[in-house]
């Protein structure tokens, strides 16, 4: 599995922007992408402000969202980073949602 470090401004609860940078793991078969090291970015010393997360991209009513790989839910972390892999990695793929939710399971915005 490669890893690709990015670079991303988190909105936190919406007042406070944090200039993150984190590691990807970008997928071999499965198209779960993990992130690690999720920590400030300019800061030499490595300390991780989040936790590392799994996310994937699926289809949930003809729109692609990014959700945590672990819930099928999203978040605004799985989407701003989402955002980033479609916009810095060469090829992303979807993929299914692996356990049935109702529709209004799931928060979109």
């Amino acid at each position: 599995m490669n890893t690709h470090p990015i670079f991303f401004t988190y909105n936190a609860e919406n007042k406070l922007k944090i200039q993150l940078k984190a590691d990807v793991e970008i997928p071999g078969s499965e198209p779960y992408y993990r992130i690690t090291n999720i920590s400030p970015a300019g800061h030499e010393r490595k300390f991780a402000v989040l936790p590392d997360i799994t996310i994937k991209r699926i289809n949930h009513k003809d729109k692609e969202i990014w959700v945590h790989a672990d819930s099928n839910m999203p978040s605004d972390l799985s989407n701003t980073i989402g955002n980033i892999l479609e916009n810095t990695l060469p090829e992303i793929h979807s993929a299914s949602v692996s356990t049935q939710h109702d529709s209004d399971d799931l928060y979109v915005e």
